[in-house]
């Protein structure tokens, strides 16, 4: 056991520069601004969208913080109680900044001058606007019931046409071969073809409630509200279907952006920032989070190795991803990683496990591994057993941890992945509730087969 223990205080050392809402990630500023609903970064300044409504110019300051440069105030943005936060409520590209504004419409402002923000131009569409992408001279507006608005942005904001969705939609994303992503309320995703909005090429429900998407490569990546991330393969655009889903503890999914190669970065609400590697299909890993205190953050962006994330209640953070920078060259773990939560605690704790290939296993395998605790002398004190997921509870309906479902056999292959940072304790986390008799202190966490230990306190 003295091996065991030396081991674990060689990992405690490194552990401690990061307190137990971060991993890899820390907070350069902070700001404090109008309730907001967006964020977006152009020319390596901020631009934030508060519900006011109203508009920011910020600049982060290397070693200063984060400054507003200008502001402007409209009349509009009247969102009413209840609606969803999440939307693309802001898009800037080319020294423009598009706004969706709810029930005015889409407002447009050249931020070519960071320190001179001036409205360009505001057009009304019918319906309610919610979302906006720009894609090259294109604009697309998801405008709730009123489907999806396209217009050319080459000069002034020109309609082009309109694809007819049927039902709520809530983001879109032209792709550069001419075909429109769409996710609806309800989370249906269809794909359009520019050229011919009449009947879309293919259309498929998802079970949850579909309220962001991003176009990325031969996948589509759908922030699926409370119900995590979905995964969807669209190398075939006119037969799309699941390969897995990414669960978030019951938190909800506001925002998700590409971050270098196959990372991506996401706005969890209450749950802070993550950043997610989604490995070359075998493996999908968090490698990285941060959760500021009682913050709400529905919108990210990144600008090289700094993320910026939008608070609803009003707070913008500037965060340091210089220790995941060069992310895309590391090897994932051999072994687990271990978190508790809370720690210090005082009845119960959460211990959550990274996963890797053999040591958590697809639903209904009985080769899960063991959580064993240790005094600090090294003497065993408990062990907490993982319960196999039940075979008859794997359907299209099951959102726990990275779902292994398929809806064809011909994927099967694409679905052996796993999710961290899981929040069930029978999908990747344990709950350990002492026994009376054990006094207050240190206890050390093990995963059973492995050297991974981590250090938690328990004070009666």
């Amino acid at each position: 056991m003295r091996t065991i223990i030396s081991i674990y205080l060689v990992i405690i050392l490194s552990a401690l520069a990061f307190a137990v809402d971060s991993l890899d990630i820390a907070a350069l500023a902070d700001i404090e601004l109008a309730p907001l609903r967006g964020v977006d970064v152009d020319g390596g300044y901020i631009f934030a969208f508060a519900k006011a409504p109203k508009l920011y110019s910020l600049e982060y300051v290397c070693g200063g913080g984060l400054f507003v440069l200008d502001s402007i105030v409209w009349d509009g943005f009247t969102m009413p109680s209840g609606t969803h936060l999440t939307g693309r409520w802001i898009d800037c590209a080319d020294g423009r900044a598009f706004v969706a504004d709810w029930t005015s419409g889409i407002r447009v402002f050249d931020i070519s001058d960071p320190f001179d923000i001036v409205e360009d131009t505001a057009f009304v569409p019918a319906g309610q606007v919610r979302s906006v992408y720009a894609n090259g001279d294109t604009l697309f507006a998801a405008a709730n019931a009123s489907g999806v608005h396209v217009y050319d942005i080459s000069g002034d904001l020109d309609y082009i046409t309109t694809l007819d969705i049927g039902s709520a939609v809530l983001d879109v994303a032209g792709r550069p071969d001419g075909n429109v992503l769409v996710a609806e309320d309800g989370a249906d995703f269809s794909v359009w073809d520019l050229a011919d909005p009449s009947d879309p090429i293919s259309w498929e429900t998802f079970p949850g409630d579909a309220i962001r998407l991003i176009d990325y490569d031969t996948q589509s990546l759908i922030a699926d509200w409370s119900e995590g991330i979905v995964l969807i393969d669209i190398y075939d655009i006119t037969d799309p279907f699941e390969i897995a889903t990414i669960d978030y503890w019951d938190s909800d999914v506001f925002d998700l952006e590409i971050w270098q190669d196959n990372h991506i970065i996401i706005g969890v609400g209450f749950e802070g920032v993550s950043i997610v590697d989604l490995g070359s299909g075998a493996i999908i890993a968090e490698v990285g989070y941060y959760i500021p205190d009682d913050a709400n953050i529905i919108d990210v962006q990144t600008n090289s190795a700094i993320a910026y994330a939008a608070d609803a209640g009003g707070m913008l953070y500037a965060l340091d991803l210089a220790d995941l920078a060069s992310i895309a060259e590391r090897a994932l773990p051999e072994t687990p990683e271990l978190r508790a939560y809370p720690n210090p605690f005082n009845s119960s704790v959460k211990i959550s496990v990274s996963v890797i290939p053999g040591l958590i296993r697809p639903y209904g395998s009985s080769e899960n591994p063991e959580i064993e605790i240790f005094d600090i002398n090294g003497h065993l004190i408990d062990v907490i057993a993982r319960r196999a997921e039940p075979d008859a509870a794997i359907s299209s309906n099951n959102r726990s941890g990275v779902s292994l479902n398929t809806r064809r056999d011909a994927v099967s292959n694409k679905t052996d992945c796993h999710a961290l940072r899981t929040r069930n304790d029978d999908k990747g986390e344990y709950i350990w509730t002492p026994d009376e008799s054990l006094g207050s202190g240190v206890y050390l966490v093990r995963i059973g087969l492995t050297k991974s230990t981590i250090k938690i306190i328990y004070m009666k």
